[in-house]
């Protein structure tokens, strides 16, 4: 699996689909090396953010298809009654499509079956088809196979027209290939399979709330790979959850959408017309503005509210299956942080209080032409009333540097956000151009390579140096940890995550265990991790209680 927590999640689903279907899940590589005979099946879950991931799984791709093909323990009967199928899932799948499973600049075919985000559903099918084809493949002689060689690089040679017009015109479902993206799927009633024994699990547990894109950011290829926005029922999601904690013993559960905080569960809107229909009173509460949003936000689509159960009522809905169940929820959108958003994570403490606000740039033109809908005014805006909303208020942050027409001036404004707002979390990365999006139809990636990374590297300098002043003010505090461990490095030290995300490591003489908490006092602080004292085991509804709902006490 490459990618976002959503692809990972996604994995669970696939494995779900696939075992219900008879297939056995290899859990690792090393497993797979020791088996007598090749596995049956190979999926790789893709990402096509940046075209750096694309080559990464690329290269894995090959090295697949080399390690089925080429001399191994295997042998020669059993690699040809049991050729692997490889298929690329996700993203990537869902971008390229069928040139995948044609071959490529070096000649090898990287993949047997295509499935975008929203078929996995049909992954039975399309492996079914994919080895009756390998089996063909097998029993027909040299001079066929020469012959079908042939005709194929004469098919691949001839297909030299307009990419984007042929691919308008590409069947979305074929034998080995479905790329239909859909306005309804959300897997709700499929159960995501985590792999492993229960105790071996991790402490940490994703639960998919919400689908799909509408935001049409100039740079993202989301929209194009993910499709339109959707939200799952929320009595599916609270079983997941509930699941997860009780059978599972998950301690925290990440809330996942590529949009997750524009949720709006619109089963219960509907139920409550059905309701206002038959008592003949008017109780509708769908709203169809931008009123919907923070102050100074807006969006290209009109949304489609339910403020019956929106994101705030979900996240309440989720903390309340227990208050030692830590929630979290990424990625979201600065816009969709209304006040009444804010207040329930101030209110809540088991809530997590590290919110991840993307702010992408710290320029206002240059935020205009990324299509984000707000200023740098507007943003600041809401990170102080975040902050006085929720005084124990945490960000984080994703920024890209060198995007289309980005001036030294634009990037300074980066520069200075970054200072103003010291985040905990910076994800970072230089501008990679996307076909399809908006940027690159209408804008020129004319930022130089060597200036993008010359300013990212600024960009992470800055966010580590405001990172490491902001750290000092946690020596003498003393944090709830959810227990992840061991430390990988020191049997005796146990590792953990407080409430703001940090990981936290302190001498355990084994007294916490794997999804217990510890009250843990600082007295180091890093940029990414905190050292400490053990002050005693606890629990978290205990530690609430004793410090006004509070995650931390100095």
């Amino acid at each position: 699996t490459y990618g976002c927590q959503m692809n990972a999640a996604d994995s669970e689903v696939i494995a779900a689909v696939l075992t219900s279907h008879g297939y056995e899940i290899i859990e690792s590589k090393e497993k797979m090396i020791s088996m007598t005979s090749p596995p049956e099946v190979i999926l790789v879950n893709t990402c096509a953010i940046r075209d750096k991931a694309e080559e990464r799984v690329k290269t894995r791709l090959r090295q697949f298809r080399s390690d089925t093909t080429k001399k191994s323990s295997f042998s020669t009967q059993q690699k040809k009654k049991k050729k692997a199928v490889i298929g690329v899932l996700g993203c990537m799948g869902e971008r390229i499509k069928g040139d995948l499973l044609k071959k490529d600049s070096k000649g090898v075919r990287l993949a047997d079956i295509v499935a975008g985000p929203d078929s996995y559903r049909d992954l039975p099918r399309l492996i079914e088809n994919a080895i009756s084809n390998n089996n063909s493949n097998n029993s027909i002689g040299k001079k066929e196979k020469k012959k079908k060689k042939e005709d194929d690089d004469n098919e691949e040679k001839n297909d030299d027209g307009n990419e984007s017009s042929r691919k308008r015109f590409e069947p979305k479902i074929t034998e080995t290939m479905n790329v239909e993206l859909s306005t309804t799927e959300t897997y709700s009633e499929i159960f995501p399979m985590r792999r492993g024994r229960v105790e071996d699990m991790s402490t940490s547990a994703f639960v998919t709330i919400q689908r799909g894109c509408d935001n049409m950011c100039a740079f993202c290829i989301v929209p194009f790979t993910r499709g339109r926005e959707r939200s799952r029922d929320s009595a599916s999601i609270l079983e997941e959850a509930k699941k997860r904690f009780y059978e599972e013993n998950a301690r925290e559960i990440v809330l996942l959408g590529q949009n997750v905080n524009s949720y709006s569960d619109k089963s219960h809107a509907a139920a409550a017309e059905e309701e206002s229909s038959s008592s003949s009173s008017n109780t509708a509460t769908t709203t169809t503005s931008n009123e919907v949003y923070a102050e100074g936000f807006k969006s290209v689509y009109m949304p489609s509210r339910n403020h019956e159960y929106d994101f705030a009522k979900l996240l309440k809905d989720v903390c309340a299956i227990s208050p030692e169940l830590r929630v979290r929820f990424t990625s979201p959108h600065p816009k969709d942080f209304p006040d009444n958003l804010l207040q329930t994570i101030s209110d809540t403490p088991n809530a997590s209080k590290l919110l991840h606000m993307p702010a992408q740039s710290g320029s206002t033109s240059a935020l205009e032409r990324m299509n984000r809908g707000y200023s740098r005014e507007a943003y600041m805006n809401l990170i102080d009333k975040a902050k006085a909303i929720i005084p124990d208020v945490a960000f984080s942050s994703d920024f890209i540097s060198g995007f289309c027409g980005e001036t030294e001036e634009e990037h300074k404004d980066t520069i200075s956000l970054l200072k103003r707002v010291q985040y905990e979390q910076a994800f970072t990365f230089a501008y990679s151009l996307r076909e399809k999006t908006a940027a690159s139809k209408k804008l020129t990636d004319d930022v130089p390579e060597e200036v993008k990374q010359r300013r990212l590297a600024e960009v992470i300098e800055t966010f580590r140096e405001a990172a490491k002043e902001k750290a000092k003010g946690e020596i003498g505090k003393t944090h709830l940890v959810l227990v992840e461990g061991t430390s990988k490095r020191d049997d005796a030290k146990a590792t953990g995550r407080a409430d703001n995300g940090k990981r936290v490591v302190f001498m355990n003489n084994d007294e916490s265990k794997k999804g217990e908490y510890a009250e843990v006092r600082i007295r180091e602080a890093g940029v990414n991790t905190l050292i400490g004292d053990l002050v005693k085991k606890t629990t978290a509804k205990a530690f609430y209680d004793a410090n006004a709902g509070k995650a931390w006490y100095a």
